[in-house]
């Protein structure tokens, strides 16, 4: 297998059409796959992107993409069938921006992004942009340090509480917080520590519904990566930690992933040259066998985000998910347990602290 760590996404339509979006050589295209003809088209959005971009979709089928241009600017482009509009948001170029994202609050726009304040302090800004009715707002998240590499951040959407998950610095290393956006008095809460752990952490999934949160991350264990799973109760400014568990082997395990599809929770992740995953059926408090999928050591894999506008497709929730490559796009990692190979859990009873 080899693995391509390049931003992918994946979007589907009300009518279950699947987009497929992806940037190369400072150009973003989309591969448009019609399902009831089942044609496929592919067509050039912009060619004036540095490489952070990202999409959403409206319950209306208009799909939104923002990126940065070569100019440093912010552009926000509007699609729905053939037409297209741009704006660009920034009066002043910025700053390289990283982890661009967009998420809609039904219709309402919410663009954040993170730019090095200082490189020797390893220090990172989270902007949030958001469109206030009739001008554009820029609101300071959180300034942020690091240890080593910037983690992305994770957002969600809660009633009328916009979520941001994110690393920083705490004590002796990065810790895991999360932040409170009240959508309605339109401010931000003071942030809220999610993790307490000292060994060292790398990457971020999160599945949030209602109070409950579930969370993902590889954590150092003398030089080897595993998946920890935590489980958390959030009311209010406390954050109640319900179930904490190492999924993985300790081996080489990257960009961890929740899936909940039908009726049973999924974590898979990357271990050297496969994707493996484990399953829950009662919310995480039990968790499958380790299982390998065999196709996936014999094709190009990439992590797909996903963003579905599909009534039809409200049996699974899910930021990201890998897959195959275009044009045989398939997902790979939860779901039928065929083509799978088992693997044996190594035990080590390490400590788990709790607090």
């Amino acid at each position: 297998m080899t693995f391509y760590n390049e931003k992918v996404s994946i979007l589907t339509d009300s009518y279950q059409n699947v987009y497929s979006f992806q940037w190369r050589n400072k150009t973003i295209s989309t591969y448009f796959f019609n399902i009831l003809s089942g044609e496929m088209e592919k067509k050039t959005i912009v060619e004036d992107s540095l490489e952070e971009y990202d999409i959403a979709i409206g319950k209306n089928d208009y799909i939104y993409l923002v990126y940065q241009n070569l100019d440093r600017h912010l552009v926000l482009v509007t699609m729905f069938g053939d037409y297209i509009d741009m704006v660009i948001l920034t009066e002043e170029p910025v700053s390289n921006v990283y982890d661009l994202s967009i998420l809609l609050d039904r219709e309402e726009i919410h663009i954040f992004y993170n730019v090095l304040l200082n490189e020797a302090e390893k220090l990172y800004r989270l902007y949030h942009h958001h469109y206030d009715d009739e001008i554009w707002v820029t609101n300071v998240v959180e300034d942020t340090k690091i240890q080593q590499v910037l983690n992305p951040f994770c957002l969600s959407l809660q009633d009328y509480s916009l979520f941001v998950f994110y690393y920083d610095y705490a004590e002796e290393g990065e810790e895991i917080f999360l932040k409170k956006y009240d959508i309605v008095e339109k401010k931000w809460l003071e942030k809220q520590r999610i993790t307490r752990g000292f060994n060292s952490k790398l990457y971020i999934d999160i599945l949030l519904e209602e109070n409950i949160l579930n969370i993902v991350y590889s954590q150092n264990f003398d030089g080897n990566l595993s998946i920890v799973y935590e489980k958390y109760n959030i009311v209010g400014a406390d954050t109640v930690l319900l179930k904490r568990e190492i999924l993985s082997n300790e081996e080489n395990c990257s960009y961890p992933t929740i899936i909940k599809y039908v009726d049973k929770l999924w974590v898979a992740w990357i271990e050297y040259d496969a994707v493996l995953s484990r399953y829950s059926v009662d919310e995480g408090e039990i968790w499958s066998s380790i299982y390998l999928w065999e196709s996936s050591k014999n094709i190009d894999v990439v992590r797909y985000k996903y963003v579905d506008n599909s009534i039809k497709e409200s049996n699974k929730k899910l930021n990201y998910s890998f897959g195959s490559i275009y044009p045989d796009i398939s997902f790979i990692g939860f779901g039928l347990l065929e083509d799978v190979q088992e693997v044996p859990i190594k035990k080590k009873y390490r400590k788990i602290p709790r607090f």
